[in-house]
């Protein structure tokens, strides 16, 4: 119910009075923030949580995967329920298998633009197949469809994710070739004269591999290498600090992948100051 300043302060002790008076300015100010400036910034830190993972696969050349969605789903609960003193509000999507698509991903990216506030975030996760798209008019890499020919192109979802001006972008994969994602970044920067330092938002990139590349899931570990690694890293630092995220991570995948591969994988890596 709303009370008049009046109806607050007329009964009361004098630190009865003085302790709702503090009361009311503290929540008048919750969720602002000072920014580097000095400058007063509201809203609460909020994250959205993209998380898909694609694995019955029905379309010719592309073998069912065993644990692209249980990847997802286990970076959303690790994330969610660890991160959440750090994060004031946690909003999570979820897109598998026959869910993910371009209208579902898009209806997602619409929800979040109407509704964002001063001071989100937005985390991108994919599981599942990445392939190339080559012939005479295209040449284009995708996130695979479960069930139809094509998938979610890369040029759609890096235009698409530039358009909602988060404070943070960040968008990590785990598929083959996928460390094509960071060299389409730094091309496109280079070519519209752009240092990625002086970019209007920050933009973060983590991916399982390099662009030619595939990326293993392990039995042993049930888990994508690359996603185990990433849960292993999540389950040991105490804030959400990306660069020492990447660092712990570049650690764990030279471990892992020599002892599963037999040979040193590294995860691309993209980071803007």
């Amino acid at each position: 119910s709303i009370q008049t300043t009046g109806e607050l302060f007329t009964n009361g002790t004098e630190a009865e009075k003085i302790a709702t008076a503090i009361k009311l300015i503290l929540s008048s100010t919750e969720g602002q923030k000072e920014n580097e400036s000095g400058e007063i910034q509201t809203g609460v830190k909020t994250l959205h949580l993209i998380v898909c993972g694609v694995q019955a696969y029905q379309t010719d050349g592309f073998v069912e995967l065993k644990y692209a969605v249980k990847d997802a789903a286990a970076l959303k609960r690790i994330i969610t329920e660890k991160f959440s003193y750090e994060f004031e509000l946690i909003h999570t999507y979820e897109l598998y298998d026959t869910d993910f698509s371009n209208e579902n991903l898009n209806g997602i990216l619409n929800r979040i633009a109407e509704t964002l506030g001063e001071n989100d975030y937005l985390l991108f996760f994919y599981a599942g197949h990445g392939a190339f798209i080559k012939n005479d008019t295209i040449y284009e890499y995708i996130l695979k469809f479960s069930e139809k020919s094509g998938g979610l192109a890369l040029s759609w979802l890096m235009e698409s994710l530039d358009a909602i001006n988060t404070q943070e972008t960040t968008l990590i994969l785990d598929a083959c070739n996928s460390g094509i994602v960071v060299d389409y970044i730094i091309k496109n920067t280079i070519q519209k004269n752009i240092h990625y330092q002086t970019m209007k938002k920050k933009i973060n990139i983590i991916t399982s591999s390099k662009h030619w590349e595939k990326s293993a899931e392990i039995k042993e570990l049930g888990h994508g290498l690359f996603t185990y690694c990433l849960l292993t890293v999540l389950e040991s630092i105490e804030e959400f600090d990306i660069e020492k995220i990447v660092n712990e991570l570049l650690l764990q995948m030279k471990n892992n992948s020599l002892k599963y591969l037999e040979e040193v994988q590294f995860p691309g890596i993209f980071l803007s100051d």
